[in-house]
This record gives structure tokens, sequence and C-alpha cells, in this order.
């Protein structure tokens, strides 16, 4: 990097253009000299510095931070660089600001934008909000880029690309809380919604038009099986290899090692019947002889072969995608219903079923086959199929009945 202009490299989105330096220096009120330029034409040195500072910086549980993580916070930094190259104000200008020139001021009319609507592709490469409809992020993603923030400027401060923290002790840098009661966060399928979605991956297997299609079709309900039935996150699904797989482990049970969030590990039983839905695939993943040892891959083979170039271990974008793509076609696919909802579903579903037989909720069990930390969280789950299956209100429904009964006999 020139010592002599200390500029950043950036990826920077269309929503928001690199500015000439002639237009950075006019805007600037302090002499150029001591200015942070990021600018998109030098070395990532600073983002690269950032990334090894969150390294030893960012830990979680005493733990190294995860690639996701450190990802996570990288995504951050590159938004908020890019928007200093065009930021959005209230007075209409968009003159560049320099990094060491970013106030508190600043730094709250960065955070106003980002509680704007119109954020219809998160600018740190995440496919969209969770709001995508009004492109508003959620309460949690605002919470989540807030934290980012305060990081980066944490490593500013650190390396004096900056000469204060503009977000120290708040000043007043404020994003909505979730008002919403945590049952209304549980997006969850319904028992024939599930079976419909399941149906239409058999569909897709019989109707398929190539071999490689109807393999890649019961590929996708092994992993959707495994999120739905099984409660896997789509990062346990992701990182599954051949070796966590080991069949018949009590009687025709089997069993799968997860790896899971903060470097945690579980393993879950597999019944018999969701042992063969998985056995359906492995036999049919042998025929390509991958390379990766991903027990989920893309099916990438050249047209007319069986095997050909290595195939790769399945993105959760890819799985993401391919979840959408059979709630799409099972008309499913409703704001919030995502492969996260397929997880609520194995949790509502439990509850459920216990609720219908008149057994106890087994709280323990659902936390230990979910990975929950605090049990607290799969009560959550109760809540929300009790909020149905007890209705306090349906005792009053008996008048409305005998209201229609006696409208159809003056018919």
């Amino acid at each position: 990097m020139d010592a002599s202009r200390n500029e950043v490299d950036v990826e920077v989105t269309a929503e928001a253009p690199v500015r000439a330096d002639s237009q950075m220096q006019a805007a600037s009120p302090m002499p150029t000299s001591t200015m942070v330029w990021v600018v998109a034409d030098d070395a990532t040195a600073i983002l690269a510095e950032y990334e090894s500072w969150i390294g030893r910086n960012v830990a979680l549980r005493k733990r190294a931070p995860s690639p996701e993580t450190v990802r996570g916070y990288m995504g951050e930094a590159r938004q908020f660089l890019a928007w200093l190259n065009a930021p959005v104000v209230p007075d209409g200008s968009a003159a560049a600001i320099p990094l060491r020139a970013v106030t508190p001021q600043i730094a709250r009319q960065y955070v106003a934008w980002l509680m704007d609507g119109g954020h219809g592709r998160a600018e740190n490469g995440s496919r969209r909000p969770r709001d995508w409809q009004s492109g508003q992020y959620t309460p949690a993603t605002l919470q989540r880029k807030l934290a980012g923030l305060k990081a980066f400027f944490k490593f500013a401060m650190a390396r004096d690309y900056v000469e204060g923290n503009p977000l120290a002790d708040g000043e007043g840098i404020r994003t909505p809380e979730a008002h919403e009661h945590k049952t209304e966060q549980i997006k969850a399928l319904t028992h024939e919604q599930a079976v419909k979605l399941l149906r239409a991956m058999n569909t897709a297997a019989a109707r398929a038009s190539s071999p490689d299609k109807q393999n890649a079709a019961l590929r996708d309900k092994a992993m959707i099986s495994l999120m739905m039935l099984q409660g896997l996150r789509v990062i346990e699904v992701q990182r599954l290899n051949m070796a966590d797989y080991t069949p018949n482990v009590w009687g025709d049970q089997g069993t799968l090692k997860l790896h899971g969030k903060g470097d945690k590990h579980r393993t879950v039983v597999l019944r018999p019947e969701m042992q063969k839905v998985l056995d359906v695939w492995l036999k049919r993943r042998e025929l390509y002889r991958p390379e990766d040892d991903a027990l989920f891959v893309s099916l990438h083979a050249p047209q007319g072969r069986t095997s050909g170039p290595r195939l790769q271990r399945m993105t959760r974008r890819a799985i993401r995608a391919r979840v959408d793509a059979y709630l799409d076609s099972s008309g499913l696919k409703d704001v919030g219903v995502s492969c996260h909802a397929l997880r609520h579903t194995y949790a509502t579903e439990i509850v459920a079923s216990a609720r219908r037989t008149g057994q106890e909720v087994d709280r323990e069990g659902i936390a230990r086959s979910m990975g929950h930390s605090d049990i607290s969280i799969t009560d959550v789950y109760i809540d929300y199929v009790d909020m149905f299956m007890n209705n306090p209100s349906a005792p009053l429904m008996g008048i409305l009945r005998e209201a229609d009964v006696e409208e159809t006999a003056r018919g």
C-alpha cells in the first residue's frame, strides 16, 4: 500500500460508486495529509489487516471465531466502507467521507441508512434481508450490523485509522428492538404442508428428464428430510462428511455426527425410515465418485457421463436455493419460510404429536437433539403449539355455532 495515500481497496456495489480523489478531497474539511481515504484502486491492506485482527480479538466462548463469523464481520466492514464512498445522508449530499473524518453524527447517518428500506440485496453478500419485500433489515440483522461496526471501529482505533470511536458510549446510536413475541418469530410448516413438500421431491424424482436430475431430487429429499424431520441447521447439513454417517448403530437405526455453530458437535440418531432416505441418495452418490468427502455434493457431471470433474461440496447458498425451489413449486414459499422454517417444523411437530396423544413433551430431548444450549429456547416451540392447540377462545365458538343453527332453522 502507498503510505503517502494510506488508501484501501474495498468491494464497492453498484449502489455505492467510487468517487474520484478530487471529489473526495473537495468534500473534506480536514487536511488531506491526515485523511484515510477509502478508494478502490489500491491493495486490500486495511481489510486484510482487519481480518487478521478479528481472528485474534473476536473470541466466542474463548474459541477462535469460525470462518462464517469472520466473513460476517468482514462483510459489515465492506458495506460501511462502500457507503463512505457514496454516503446517503439527509441533506442529499453524496461526496465521499474519509475514514478519519467519521464522527458520531456520520455514524448515526449510516445507521439511519441501514434502517431505511430498499436494501433489496444485502451489500455484505447475503441473499437478501429477512423482510425482502420491503427491503428492510430486521431488528436482529441491524443489531448484528451495529455489532460489526463497533468491532471495526475498535480495530481502526487500535491502528490509528480514526482519532476516536464514533460509537463510544453509544453516542445516540440506536436500532429498533424486536417487539414481537418470540412465538411470532416461529415459521413452521403444518403436518399436511410437510407431507406436500416431500411429495414434491418424490414427483421430481419420478418425472426427472435425466439421471442427474433424478439423483438431485433424491439428494434434495435427503437434505430437506434431515432439516425438517431431524432438526438440522443448514450449516450442519452443509458440513456433513461421509465419515459422519454410521448406519445400523443400534439395530436398524444409524447416527450422524453434526458440526454445528461455534465449533460445537452433537450426534443425532436416525430412525430406519430416515436412514433409508439417506442410503438411497448415497447409492446414487457412489455413481459420481466425487473426490470431495462431503455427504452432499453438487451434481455437475458432463452430459451423458456419470463421472467427470471433481464434484464439490454444496454451498449453503446452493442448499437454500434447492429448498426455496421446492417451497415455490409446492406453493409454500411465504415470507419467512425457508431452511430454518424446516428446523422449526421439526420442533413444532414433536410438540404437537405429544399434545395430540396426551404425552409429556420431552423438553430436554428436543433441546439436546436440536443443539440448544438454553432450554428456554425449546420452550418457545411449546408456547407456539399451545397457542393453537389450547386456544382459550375455543369454548366461546359455541356461540357462533348456536347462532348459525338458528339462522339455518329460519331459512
